[in-house]
C-alpha cells in the first residue's frame, strides 16, 4: 500500500470511529498520518476528535485558524464539518459573544467571495442566531431566523433542517413554552436519527435532557420522554474510556432517575460516575448540584448545604454566560428550600440580564 492509501485509510478509520464517539481511538489514529498528509479532511476529523475528548481550548484555535482556509479553498464539505464544530466547542466554552464575533466576521468574508455555498451560508446563520439567542437578544434571532427559512425553502439539507428545528425549539423556551421547545428538539432527534448520525443524536438528546432537568414543573410525559431517549443512547456508548459526552449522559440519568422519584438510586448512579480530570467548571457545578438534590431528598441538609456550596463557587466562574445565570437561578431556590434565604437572594441578584443588541450582525450574503 502506498502512503496516501495508507494515509486515506488511518483517516477513513478516525471518522468512524468518530460516528461512534470513540475520541481517543480516532486521535491515535490521526496522529498516525503523516505530517505531509494533512489534508483538510485530517483538519476537520482532528477538530471533531479534539473537541470530543475535551479539549475544547485546542479544537477552538484549529478550528477557527482552519475555517478560512478551507472557505478560501471553496472546500465547503470540510468548511462545513469545521464551522459546525465552532459552534459546538464555543458552547463548550460558555463564549457566546466570542462565538458571535467570530462568525460575523465568517460572513463578511462570504459576502467579499466572487460566490459561496448556500448550504455552508445556512448553516452559518442558524449557528449564529442561536448563539444571540443564547446571549438573549430575541428580536434580532428572529430576523436571522427569518432569513434562514426563506434560505431553506429551496435547500434540501437535512442538517439544515434539523438546526431550524432546533432555533425554533430556542424560540419556543424564551417564550417560556417548555413543552413545544421538547416537542422540537423530539423532532431534532428524528432526524439525526432518520439520517444516521449517532454523534449528533446524542447531543440533541443532551441538550433534551438538560431541557427537563434544568427547568420547573417539567410534566412527567416530557420527563419519561427524555428519559426513553436517554436510554437509547446510553446504548450506542461504546468502549471503556469515559468522554465528555458519555460523562453527560450519565449525569443527566442519575438526574432523571431523582426527579422520578428515586433518590437512593440516583445517588448511587452519581457515585458510580465518579469524577474525571476532563470536567470544566460547569460540570463539576452541575456534579455538586446533583448531590444537594439528592442529600435533600433524603433528608440530610447539611451535606446537601455542603454540596450546594461547591456548586455555588464552580458555577461564579461562568455566572456571565445566559446559561449560567439559569444555572444559578436553580442553585439560589435550593438555597432558599434549605431556608438559607438570604443567600438564595443575594444569587438571585446575579441572575438579571441586561438587554443585549446584536442588530450589527450581517443577514445577508449579497
Amino acid at each position: 500500500m502506498n502512503p496516501d492509501d495508507m494515509c486515506d485509510e488511518l483517516i477513513d478509520l478516525a471518522e468512524a470511529s468518530l460516528a461512534l464517539g470513540d475520541a481517543d481511538a480516532a486521535l491515535q489514529l490521526l496522529d498516525q498520518v503523516e505530517d505531509l498528509c494533512h489534508d483538510n479532511r485530517w483538519i476537520a476529523s482532528q477538530v471533531e476528535a479534539l473537541r470530543l475528548s475535551g479539549d475544547f481550548e485546542g479544537c477552538r484555535k484549529l478550528a477557527t485558524t482552519s475555517l478560512t482556509v478551507l472557505i478560501d479553498q471553496q472546500d465547503w464539505s470540510n468548511a462545513t464539518r469545521v464551522l459546525l464544530e465552532c459552534g459546538r466547542v464555543y458552547s463548550d466554552l460558555y463564549a457566546s459573544h466570542d462565538c458571535i464575533v467570530f462568525l460575523n466576521e465568517i460572513a463578511v468574508k462570504l459576502r467579499n467571495l466572487a460566490e459561496s455555498n448556500e448550504e455552508f451560508q445556512a448553516n452559518l446563520l442558524a449557528i449564529l442566531s442561536s448563539r444571540i439567542l443564547e446571549e438573549g437578544d430575541l428580536e434580532t434571532a428572529n430576523q436571522l431566523i427569518t432569513t434562514l427559512e426563506s434560505s431553506c425553502a429551496d435547500l434540501q439539507d437535512w442538517r439544515v433542517e434539523a438546526n431550524l428545528c432546533w432555533l425554533k425549539s430556542q424560540i419556543a423556551l424564551k417564550y417560556g413554552n417548555l413543552s413545544q421547545a421538547m416537542d422540537l428538539m423530539d423532532d431534532v432527534i428524528r432526524i439525526y436519527q432518520t439520517h444516521d448520525d449517532a454523534l449528533a443524536g446524542s447531543r440533541a438528546i443532551s441538550h433534551m435532557c438538560w431541557l427537563a432537568t434544568l427547568y420547573l414543573n417539567v410534566g412527567e410525559r416530557d420527563l419519561m420522554r427524555a428519559h426513553d431517549w436517554l436510554k437509547i443512547a446510553l446504548n450506542r456508548e461504546l468502549g471503556e474510556s469515559m468522554t465528555v459526552s458519555s460523562w453527560w449522559l450519565g449525569v443527566f440519568d442519575a438526574h432523571l432517575q431523582l426527579l422520578l422519584g428515586d433518590a437512593e438510586h440516583a445517588k448511587f448512579s452519581l457515585e458510580a460516575i465518579g469524577d474525571f480530570s476532563f470536567l470544566d467548571e460547569s460540570a463539576h457545578a452541575w456534579l455538586q448540584w446533583l448531590h444537594a438534590l439528592c442529600e435533600f431528598e433524603l433528608g440530610d441538609t447539611d451535606q446537601a448545604i455542603v454540596h450546594l456550596d461547591a456548586s455555588a463557587e464552580f458555577s461564579l466562574q461562568f455566572a456571565d454566560d445566559v446559561s449560567g445565570r439559569a444555572f444559578l437561578h436553580r442553585l439560589a431556590l435550593l438555597y432558599i428550600d434549605l431556608e438559607l434565604v438570604d443567600t438564595g437572594k443575594n444569587l438571585l441578584a446575579m441572575t438579571r440580564m441586561e438587554s443585549v443588541d446584536y442588530s450589527w450582525c450581517r443577514t445577508d450574503f449579497g
